[in-house]
C-alpha cells in the first residue's frame, strides 16, 4: 500500500503509532524483497531476497558486531 503525505496519520494509525516493522519477516524495499534474518551479533538484519546484502533496521537496535560487520549506525 502507498501512503502520500495527505493519509501519513492514517499509516501511523495502522501501525499503532510505530513504522517500525519489528515481527514481519518478509518486505518490500529499494525496489527489492527482504527478510528479517539473525546477525552474527545477536541481533537481526534486513537480507536481500536474492543476493547476499544486508541492512538493518532503521531505528532498530544494534550489537556492536553488526555495527562493523554491516556498517550500521
Amino acid at each position: 500500500m502507498r501512503y502520500t503525505r495527505k493519509n501519513v496519520s492514517d499509516l501511523l494509525s495502522s501501525v499503532q503509532g510505530s513504522p517500525d516493522v519489528q515481527g514481519f519477516a518478509t518486505s518490500n524495499f529499494a525496489g527489492t524483497s527482504w527478510s528479517m534474518v539473525p546477525s552474527f551479533g545477536g541481533g537481526v538484519v534486513w537480507q536481500a531476497t536474492w543476493t547476499y546484502q544486508w541492512t538493518c533496521e532503521d531505528g532498530g537496535s544494534v550489537t556492536a558486531e553488526d555495527r562493523s560487520t554491516f556498517g550500521c549506525g
